[in-house]
């Protein structure tokens, strides 16, 4: 996904949706997403903006408290976008962003999750298209389709129940 990105030209926003997924959850509450909305297509996007927004805020940790973000949760994606940066100038990929084009961005973060492809069975279900699982959307996404990629699937109540949120 990272090197994809760079490939692209948004190997920064590559980066940061990386260390996004590999960090833990940005917001402490479900709802919280919704003030940072830029794309009825991406979550992922949108938590994208969110990083972007608590960055001009200089990681406040009031702001955080105000918009119930995680201050933990972005200090570990900072770090992470950093562990990220130097591994890919490293290896001779130029890592800023040249665009911003959203559909550029989610074919480079998709590049990286094959296998969470789904396919819409109605009522907010979807089938794997690898595994043939089924799935619920998570209640925290803004996004609808007939074949979406899921960023995450989590474990929720009641127990063995999953859940996913769109890229």
């Amino acid at each position: 996904m990272i090197l994809k990105g760079c490939e692209m030209g948004c190997g920064a926003d590559a980066i940061a949706l990386a260390a996004i997924r590999s960090s833990r959850r940005l917001v402490t509450r479900s709802d919280a997403l919704s003030n940072f909305r830029v794309s009825a297509k991406s979550d992922l996007l949108n938590l994208l903006a969110l990083y972007r927004k608590a960055e001009e805020e200089k990681f406040s940790y009031k702001w955080c408290r105000e918009n119930f973000v995680s201050p933990q949760a972005l200090q570990e994606v900072r770090k992470n976008i950093d562990d990220y940066t130097k591994r890919a100038d490293k290896m001779g990929y130029k890592v800023k962003s040249t665009t911003h084009v959203p559909e550029k961005i989610c074919e480079a973060v998709l590049s990286g999750l094959p296998d969470k492809l789904f396919v819409s069975e109605g009522s907010g279900y979807y089938r794997s298209l690898s595994t043939g699982e089924r799935i619920q959307l998570g209640r925290e996404s803004s996004v609808r389709g007939e074949l979406i990629a899921a960023s995450e699937v989590t474990t929720i109540q009641p127990p063995g129940k999953r859940a996913f949120t769109v890229i």
